[in-house]
């Protein structure tokens, strides 16, 4: 297992325009680019993106907005053929195996995982720009119901499509490539797999190996802040939550709690899992909340069915979502066993909502 840096986030250098050329060069080789503007356009905990604008390639032709994502050292081979590979398939898959009429996954046109384009091995993917408003910016409680349900049926059918692919191999794991051998089956997946982008495990072949896995590694990270702590409130805070991670740790390992979450005989239930399904990463027309984009899928893996439905609750205000799913996707309902959003009235939701900006379970 690798352990994590003891600087959580790796500085990324500011890219200089020589910079962008030469990955706008290799997206279009054997053209010459004439003019482009950009800028940063935002930066996470382990990326920096850069929207590129007015690109020109000879003195004619002009191409669309782009938007360039680039991932630190530490994470970035693995994050940056992850992502890539998992849009690529489902921009392609999802149209042609006709679960829908058009793909809200951006159109990538290059990407390097291997280091090989900018200074200093940075890792990056060069895709389309995505016009839209994050959902996160929008207070979705206060949308007129209408328009709620409009948008949790887009999720059902979002979710319910990306759910319908079924994976060999058996594992828990990211992927280093996705291929469908039978074009007679478009539905039936070989995926190559790789350790998990952000523990670096190796593929498992249960659910309880796979959390046990994750949490030891956040033990290792909170012992590591306590280390490392300035001040002493700091530390006593990471000693108090690393009792709290050795306890779970403790009762999981020798509790069947989690044994019933395994697919002997049940493989369907694993499937492709987006993993980080806010707010933030679902771009909409703020009209009419329909769907632009679902972006950010460094994290995607193959993993247990119900993984997903964690972040159903930031926006089906109505319990809508399972009812949904039920009257378009009945063989896709029928893999929650788990799944449930009852229990928390709208009224409750929408006033959490306003509170907190997000919703959050008790």
């Amino acid at each position: 297992m690798a352990s994590r840096p003891q600087k959580m986030k790796d500085e990324i250098p500011r890219l200089s325009r020589e910079d962008i050329l030469c990955v706008l060069n290799a997206a279009f080789p054997g053209n010459t680019i004439t003019s482009f503007n950009f800028e940063m356009f935002g930066m996470g905990i382990i990326n920096l993106t850069f929207k590129i604008t007015e690109i020109v390639i000879k003195e004619h032709e002009k191409i669309n907005d782009l938007v360039l994502k680039v991932m630190n050292t530490y994470f970035g081979p693995h994050k940056t053929q992850n992502e890539a590979v998992v849009m690529q398939f489902l921009e392609k898959h999802l149209v042609e195996s006709g679960l829908v009429k058009t793909s809200c996954i951006p159109h990538i046109y290059h990407y390097d995982c291997e280091g090989k384009v900018l200074p200093n091995k940075l890792y990056y993917i060069l895709m389309q720009f995505v016009e839209g408003t994050p959902l996160s910016e929008l207070n979705l409680a206060t949308q007129p119901r209408e328009k709620r349900l409009y948008f949790v049926d887009q999720m059902a059918e979002f979710y319910a499509s990306m759910k319908s692919f079924y994976f060999t191999p058996h594992k828990i794991g990211c992927f280093a490539s996705i291929s469908v051998p039978d074009i007679s089956k478009p539905l039936h997946c070989e995926a190559v797999l790789t350790c998990d982008v952000d523990t670096h495990l190796d593929p498992v072949d249960n659910f309880k190996d796979y959390f046990l896995g994750t949490m030891k590694f956040r033990i290792a990270s909170v012992v590591h802040r306590i280390e490392y702590s300035k001040k002493e409130e700091n530390r006593l805070f990471y000693i108090e939550i690393l009792g709290y991670l050795q306890s779970i740790v403790s009762f999981v390992s020798h509790s069947t709690l989690l044994n019933d979450l395994t697919w002997n005989g049940h493989e369907d239930r694993l499937c492709l899992s987006h993993i980080d399904l806010n707010l933030g990463n679902i771009l909409v027309n703020k009209d009419t909340l329909e769907i632009q984009g679902i972006l950010d899928w460094e994290w995607a893996s193959l993993d247990t069915f119900e993984l997903d439905a964690a972040f159903v609750g930031l926006w089906d205000f109505e319990n809508s979502f399972f009812e949904k799913l039920q009257q378009k996707w009945g063989h896709i309902a029928k893999k929650f066993p788990y799944f449930n959003t009852g229990g928390i009235s709208p009224k409750s939701r929408e006033s959490n909502f306003h509170k907190k900006g997000r919703w959050i379970s008790g």
